[in-house]
């Protein structure tokens, strides 16, 4: 049971990590002439879209963690032990929370480059999303990590 995922949630998981790739993929073929400009770094947006982009960062993993706890509680109160199906309808709501608030990160980084006409603007931001978004995969040790429930649940 360890190795088995929720289709469903491989599907939404692969399809969010996707569409941040993709951001990038169309920046570039949009403005695939600008190739070669420099970094924005002197863009008046630069800064506010890092900040907001770091805070992020930093709240897609706060944020969750809170409700993921308190679900992971419900669980673990409840008069029968949590099948597979009640773990990942308790994980589900603060997973795609902390996965949109992921992908904003690229659309920020998108911005950035449409805007300053520099392509490589987003490659930053596109990777931090995209990592963060690899370490939420759907896997019962990630719905039970999350949910603070030990292995035997």
């Amino acid at each position: 049971m360890e190795n088995k995922t929720s289709p469903l949630a491989r599907m939404i998981w692969a399809a969010l990590t996707f569409s941040s790739l993709m951001y990038g993929f169309a920046l570039f073929a949009t403005l695939g002439e600008f190739a070669g400009a420099p970094f924005p770094s002197e863009h008046q947006l630069f800064v506010p879209l890092v900040m907001i982009a770091l805070m992020a960062n930093a709240i897609a993993f706060i944020l969750p963690k809170a409700l993921f706890m308190k679900a992971g509680e419900k669980l673990k109160s409840a008069p029968t032990p949590a099948d597979e199906r009640a773990m990942f309808a308790a994980f589900f709501a603060p997973w795609i929370v902390r996965m949109a608030i992921l992908e904003s990160i690229s659309i920020y980084g998108f911005v950035l480059a449409f805007i300053s006409k520099s392509p490589v603007g987003f490659v930053p931001f596109g990777i931090m999303a995209v990592l963060g978004q690899l370490s939420q995969y759907p896997s019962q040790a990630n719905i039970k990590k999350s949910l603070g429930l030990n292995a035997a649940t």
